[in-house]
């Protein structure tokens, strides 16, 4: 239990899996990754000031090759808005090994309004036009997990990268932020094109759960 866990790598658990329970606010996934055979890291990407990583960022990159083995799983929450949370979702996955057994992304949604064309909104979309980020990241997954998916345009781009590029081997696996009529519907257009697009893996299946 721990108010301010960002980072929880679990290799292997010598007690009842069923019995371990974690209490951490910023690691709020929808899988209990430990009752798996694999190793899993949980990472809360956090950067509000958009200008200095974290400290425990900069750990973990550095021992990048104790943490992301092969064959693992591992799961990741960012806001898509904070373009240097994006930069250090970029490097994770730069830094895991060529195979992953699941990964799961969780979009945290932005406090900040959208709508407004500020100096950062028109940072963000440059940055996602211009710099192209996840556009040569040498890294696959069998399982693609993205949770809370509202279909913002950020999220279709990211998850229009991984497909296109070949980052999932078997399944990606939508599951919306919610489940209101009107947004449903505009969720269920986004998997549909995403459906659409060209599949590094032609056997990819894209499903929202």
């Amino acid at each position: 239990s721990s108010p301010n866990l960002d980072i929880l790598t679990i290799g292997n658990l010598l007690c009842e899996k069923e019995k371990v329970v974690i209490a951490s606010p910023r690691l709020q996934f929808y899988r209990n990754y430990w009752t798996t055979l694999y190793a899993h890291t949980s990472y809360s990407i956090s950067c509000p000031d958009q200008e200095k990583k974290s400290i425990g960022h900069e750990f973990l990159m550095r021992r990048s090759r104790d943490f992301l083995s092969e064959f693992a799983s591992m799961s990741v929450s960012v806001d898509l808005a904070n373009t240097k949370e994006v930069e250090m979702l970029h490097e994770i996955l730069a830094a895991c090994p060529r195979e992953m057994e699941e990964l799961e992304i969780l979009f945290k949604k932005s406090n900040s309004p959208r709508k407004v064309e500020t100096s950062i909104a028109r940072t963000q979309k440059q940055f996602w036009e211009e710099t192209k980020p996840f556009s040569h990241a040498n890294f696959s997954a069998y399982t693609v997990r993205l949770s809370n998916f509202s279909g913002s345009k950020e999220e279709f781009t990211l998850a229009s990268r991984l497909i296109t590029q070949g980052m999932v081997g078997k399944t990606m696996l939508i599951k919306p932020s919610s489940f209101s009529p009107s947004d449903k519907l505009e969720i269920e257009g986004a998997v549909a094109n995403l459906n659409e697009l060209p599949k590094g893996h032609i056997e990819l299946d894209i499903v929202m759960v």
